[in-house]
C-alpha cells in the first residue's frame, strides 16, 4: 500500500496524493480505509469506515409507516427519525390528517424525534426517555453522526 498523504480534491471530487495530485485507485482508497479501521480496533475505537465496499446487507435504509425512516450503520446500531402525525415535531396533534398524510407524495416538517438502539436492542437514553422530539435537521444529523460514532448509551431493553 502507497504510504504518501492523500486529501480530498474538491475540483475534481476525487482523492488525490497530496505530492501529486495524482487520483488514488478505489481499490488503494479501500485498503487505507480497511487499515485505519483495524488500527481504530485495534485501540478500542470504532471504526470510521466500518462498511463493505460493494453493499453490506447489513447496513440500510428503510421507510416507516410514510412518516419517516430508520438507517442501520455498520456499527449495528439503528437510528429512527418521525416527523408524522403523533410523533414529537410540529405535527405531533394532528391526528385528524392521519389519512391525508398517508396520502400524501410528500410530507415536511421543520422538527423531528428521534431514538436509537444497539445491535443487542437496548435503546438510547436520553436520561428520562428513550425517544426526543422537536429537533432541528442540523441536530438531528449530530445526533446520527454521534450514534454513528459512538453507538448508543443504554437504557432500557427493546
Amino acid at each position: 500500500m502507497d504510504t504518501r498523504d492523500t486529501e480530498f480534491c474538491v475540483a475534481c471530487h476525487a482523492t488525490v496524493y497530496t505530492d501529486t495530485h495524482e487520483h488514488v485507485a478505489e481499490e488503494e482508497m479501500n485498503d487505507f480505509r480497511r487499515a485505519l479501521d483495524a488500527l481504530a480496533r485495534s485501540e478500542g475505537r470504532l471504526p470510521k469506515y466500518d462498511y463493505t465496499f460493494g453493499g453490506d446487507k447489513t447496513t440500510m435504509f428503510k421507510i416507516t409507516g410514510h412518516k419517516g425512516f430508520q438507517m442501520v450503520f455498520a456499527n449495528g446500531c439503528t437510528v429512527s427519525v418521525q416527523f408524522g402525525v403523533g410523533n414529537y415535531c410540529e405535527h405531533h396533534g394532528a391526528i385528524n390528517k392521519y389519512a391525508d398524510a398517508q396520502k400524501a407524495a410528500e410530507w415536511t416538517s421543520t422538527q423531528a424525534e428521534v431514538a436509537a438502539w444497539g445491535p443487542d436492542g437496548r435503546w438510547h437514553s436520553f436520561g428520562n426517555d428513550e425517544v426526543r422530539g422537536y429537533m432541528s435537521p442540523d441536530e438531528v444529523m449530530d445526533f446520527m453522526w454521534d450514534i454513528k460514532l459512538h453507538g448508543v448509551t443504554p437504557g432500557v431493553e427493546a
